[in-house]
């Protein structure tokens, strides 16, 4: 059987081998959640950039449809007028069909315009989302969260006790069974 001491002192070793490997644990733990994080930020970062990017491209689109519009507009303002003041035509007639002209820019710079409102509400809210998913990205990995010394040593010491206790046990119950041996050996 084995010797008490050398049981509980085995324990200790033991239970400070496990809260180091607990620490070690931790640590790694740690880590990795910090690398996440990192990654995350990164990934975040870059779809926020993306977005900007092309909200400023449908900015350029909507200004350079608008612009086309514009020129549309007016060119087809000069035809009418021209092909009014070749016919000699004037009046009433002429002024309706160049404010129906005006009025047809009017409405399609309002649907260019609505058009990127849109567009950009939807890329707003996609913004809005990729924090949402930078929180999910973050919350994916845990922290590690090694034992308190307090704890451990608590806890290696109830071990050492528990072992040298059972230690002690065995070698009183080893005891009696030599004790009983001789007994029985002098009775025969």
């Amino acid at each position: 059987m084995c010797n008490p001491a050398l049981a509980a002192g085995a324990s200790v070793l033991q239970g400070i081998q496990q809260q180091n490997a607990a620490v070690d644990a931790a640590n790694r733990q740690n880590a990795a959640y910090r690398e996440n994080v990192n990654n995350s930020f990164t990934a975040f970062q870059d779809e926020n950039r993306s977005l900007n990017r092309r909200i400023g491209q449908e900015s350029d689109a909507k200004a350079q449809n608008s612009f086309a519009k514009m020129i549309e507009a007016l060119r087809l303002q000069g035809r009418a007028q021209t092909a009014a003041g070749e016919a000699g035509v004037s009046g009433n007639s002429v002024s309706a069909l160049l404010n129906d002209l005006t009025r047809q820019e009017g409405v399609a710079q309002n649907t260019i315009s609505r058009n990127f409102e849109n567009t950009k509400m939807q890329l707003e809210d996609q913004k809005t989302s990729t924090q949402a998913t930078f929180k999910s990205r973050v919350n994916s990995v845990q922290k590690g969260y090694a034992p308190s010394a307090g704890d451990a040593m608590l806890g290696i010491a109830l071990n050492a006790g528990t072992s040298y206790y059972a230690a002690q046990q065995g070698q009183d119950a080893l005891d009696v069974a030599k004790s009983n041996r001789v007994q029985i050996a002098k009775l025969k």
